[in-house]
């Protein structure tokens, strides 16, 4: 993800242990990638260590908290969506 430009995964292959790493990366580049499962909730999104916004793809919306990320996350992945 860090080395590989353009590189693109589905989170679900990753467990909350990647988070923090994911964050970091996310410091430095750009990423993309898609959520199709509930095993990342980015915890510390918003924390000042990682108080950069996360863009949704599906509507462009930006997402600067965890709850906002969890939201998002229920309304595309959980079906929230109308």
């Amino acid at each position: 993800m860090y080395e590989e430009e353009g590189f693109y995964t589905d989170l679900i292959v990753c467990g909350a242990n990647c988070e923090s790493l994911i964050l970091e990366i996310a410091k430095k580049k750009d990423i993309s990638c898609s959520l199709s499962g509930y095993d990342i909730s980015f915890m510390n999104l918003g924390d000042e260590e990682y108080s950069l916004p996360v863009r949704c793809t599906n509507d462009g919306s930006m997402m600067k908290t965890h709850e906002e990320f969890i939201l998002k996350m229920l309304e595309y992945a959980g079906g929230m969506r109308t």
